[in-house]
């Protein structure tokens, strides 16, 4: 089986969408059973055996730093800023890509409800 060390969580969207909500909180620290969906999110990557963790910020950013600085998590997080100009889903990644040293990566959206369920199915993806 192919490794991958590295996962990259896209946390920089405005979350337009569900605003008023995400006019204060930013969308991945929205709470699905006292769980926000960047728990979810890391919660999977860490049952992958994935080594570290990029994750681009920028709207409410801070809130993004805050969250991971004060939570525990038995991976290497990192957060990386999309600068001064939201960089989109194609920009984020090329940023996040440019800030390590590995070739292959999982590119995750923490909006999306993430399950062990869904282990298996990414494995799969990883060997092909």
């Amino acid at each position: 089986m192919k490794k991958i060390n590295t996962a990259l969580v896209l946390c920089a969207g405005l979350g337009a969408r569900l605003n008023p909500i995400t006019l204060k909180t930013p969308k991945p620290l929205l709470k699905i059973k006292n769980l926000t969906l960047l728990d979810h999110c890391i919660e999977l990557i860490t049952n992958l055996n994935i080594k570290r963790i990029l994750i681009n910020s920028f709207h409410l950013k801070e809130q993004i730093y805050e969250f991971v600085k004060n939570h525990k998590y038995n991976i290497e997080i990192k957060v990386i800023e999309d600068g001064d100009n939201i960089l989109d889903t194609g920009g984020g990644i090329l940023n996040l890509i440019q800030k390590s040293d590995d070739q292959d990566f999982l590119v995750f959206n923490p909006d999306t409800v993430w399950n062990k369920k869904y282990i298996n199915e990414i494995n799969k993806m990883i060997n092909l």
